[in-house]
């Protein structure tokens, strides 16, 4: 399914990290049991992960570090972002939420693909290169 969205690079930087935990914990932690585990909806952090318009706070956060058993600066980038705001249109991508999903260099796949996408700057516009 393809979609736009306009989100900050910092918390698409921070779903895709709570992700990425949630997938190389042992065992995997599924979208539903990271939900509940934190006394969210049980769809609260499927919501998040397919980009619907939704990000974590600060508490969800804290939450989240918490049941994961990390830190929370774990979740967030060692150095600060350049990029504010992007618009992306993106393809979400048929994966399992519980199931690991690990390409051939180690990585977390992630459930989304960006087909193309620009970075917004005080009113000027940036094209990203397609990925």
């Amino acid at each position: 399914m393809k979609k736009k969205i306009i989100i900050s690079a910092i918390d698409l930087y921070i779903i895709d990290k709570v992700r990425e935990f949630r997938v190389i914990s042992t065992p995997t932690i599924s979208q539903e049991t990271l939900s509940l585990g934190i006394a969210r909806p049980k769809n609260f952090i499927e919501e998040i992960e397919n980009l619907n318009n939704n990000v974590y706070s600060i508490r969800d956060l804290n939450l989240i570090s918490n049941y994961l058993n990390i830190r929370l600066s774990d979740l967030f980038p060692i150095d600060n972002l350049a990029d504010d705001l992007l618009e992306l249109e993106v393809e979400l991508m048929p994966i399992s939420a519980t199931t690991v999903q690990i390409d051939k260099y180690g990585e977390v796949i992630k459930n989304y693909r960006i087909l193309n996408g620009r970075i917004i700057v005080d009113d000027k516009v940036n094209v990203i290169n397609k990925i």
